[in-house]
């Protein structure tokens, strides 16, 4: 009787202990359930909340944001890795705080389970520096502990990590994996994130480059700002916490759409801007709802008008289209730099396509337009020119030749809406498998000299009545 009550104790502890999957609570900061964050948070309490399954270990301030529209002061940030939701937190300051020497923020999460004794664990996560950044750090890691840290300062945490990192990391870097392994003492159940380095700030221009020429909250671009996602710690034999599972997550979150829009006066005339606003929406409603649109408007100046938001958000984005009215001049090239400055500061985890809509006849100077090409070369972005009128903007047109799958075209009432069918990739998420398609799927499917004449002549959006290849 006691050898089966030994063995029955001890299956149930061997249970107790077993341990499979990610051990990290929330491990891709997502919530769904609370507003849009976009404000920065001047003051933490040691242990405040920032979203399930995170808080803050010492007085700094470390901040979470949970939608792709999440802004901060108004500006535009990084988008997440993977999902919507992402940490971020400052690694070092080049000017510090009164009283303090070196200020660094850090995130607490608490594990599932505690570790075991004797155990060896994998863990990686993802880091990216702020592209407004003129300096980066170092040092970035991951410590355990058995007991939640509370430190009543705003200093550097003195602790030893498990796994650390000390890489340069810049803006251009993107999503940067850390990873690495270590054997547990036993009973570890916090992890803290952020820099343990003694190092405040590592000037980019010792690496050889700069922040980018990209306007943000001066609370992000005077200090050393990472974002942090998908938090992974598991037992390293079950090989869970890898780059290559990431990777294949990225796959499925769809394609980003960006539409730089006209909204000068002469965009009145003829009903060109609100043509475009009705093409929006009939876009976004047509595309797959795991693809982004976004919109950026410009006159005299250029403003975001929605950050990147999933297609199927029907109300947010006719409220905000609703909002756009035809005033001032424009200034193309400010909005075209603008709009690369803003793709290149997302970093976003998969291809980027442009319809920029203009009437304007203007001229883009040598310097936007070679720093243009570079980030739409490098990001693969693709641009198709939408020009209204008859006079053909030759700049325009040269961006769209430079750049992979670009397009020019003059644009009108009779086929404005051929064109995005027919020329704007989309991608269609099944569960099966994810494929490129051309808006209503029909570029493929229709005889080519007969989808030329459409183009020219066809009313826009009779395509049920357009013979097809092999149809009677």
């Amino acid at each position: 009787m006691r050898l089966l009550l030994s063995a029955l104790i001890n299956f149930l502890a061997l249970s107790a202990i077993a341990q499979t999957g990610n051990l990290v609570r929330n491990g891709g900061f997502e919530s769904a359930t609370e507003p849009v964050i976009s404000t920065w948070l001047k003051e933490n309490p040691v242990g405040t909340k920032l979203t399930e399954g995170w808080l803050t270990p010492t007085l700094a301030t470390p901040d979470y944001y949970n939608s792709d529209r999440s802004l901060c002061d108004g500006f535009p940030i990084a988008t997440a890795r993977t999902g919507a939701g992402r940490g971020a937190f400052i690694c070092g300051m080049e000017n510090q705080l009164p009283g303090v020497r070196n200020y660094k923020e850090y995130l607490q999460g608490e594990l599932i389970q505690p570790l075991v004794a004797g155990k060896e664990y994998a863990v990686s996560f993802y880091v990216t520096l702020d592209c407004s950044s003129p300096q980066t750090s170092t040092g970035i890691g991951a410590y355990f502990s058995n007991e939640r840290i509370q430190q009543n300062s705003k200093e550097k945490l003195n602790v030893n990590p498990q796994v650390i990192s000390y890489s340069k990391i810049t803006w251009k870097d993107g999503w940067t994996l850390i990873s690495g392994t270590f054997k547990a003492k036993g009973g570890e159940k916090y992890i803290t994130l952020g820099s343990y380095s003694d190092t405040s700030v590592v000037r980019l221009t010792e690496s050889g480059t700069g922040a980018a020429t990209f306007i943000s909250s001066p609370h992000i671009s005077n200090h050393v700002y990472f974002y942090i996602d998908d938090v992974c710690v598991s037992p390293a034999d079950e090989k869970l916490c890898d780059c290559k599972q990431g990777a294949s997550q990225q796959q499925s979150e769809g394609e980003y759409y960006f539409f730089v829009l006209d909204a000068s006066n002469s965009m009145n005339e003829s009903g060109k801007l609100d043509l475009m606003k009705q093409q929006i929406m009939k876009f976004a409603d047509s595309v797959d709802s795991k693809n982004k649109i976004g919109i950026m408007i410009f006159n005299s100046a250029p403003s975001i008008l929605l950050p990147f938001t999933n297609a199927n958000e029907d109300k947010l984005i006719a409220k905000k289209i609703s909002k756009i009215k035809a005033k001032g001049t424009t200034n193309g090239d400010l909005a075209v730099k603008r709009m690369y400055e803003y793709i290149d500061s997302l970093k976003l985890p998969a291809r980027c396509h442009v319809i920029f809509a203009t009437d304007g006849i203007f001229r883009i100077s040598m310097k936007t337009k070679a720093e243009s090409d570079s980030v739409l070369i490098r990001t693969r972005t693709s641009l198709c020119v939408l020009q209204f009128g008859t006079t053909k903007n030759e700049d325009l047109e040269d961006m769209a030749n430079t750049v992979e799958d670009g397009i020019y075209t003059f644009a009108n009432e009779a086929n404005l809406g051929t064109i995005l069918r027919t020329q704007i990739p989309v991608i269609e998420i099944k569960e099966d498998k994810t494929r490129i398609v051309y808006y209503a799927e029909i570029s493929s499917e229709i005889d080519p000299m007969l989808l030329q004449i459409m183009i020219l002549s066809n009313p826009g959006d009779q395509f049920n009545s357009i013979p097809r290849k092999g149809s009677k």
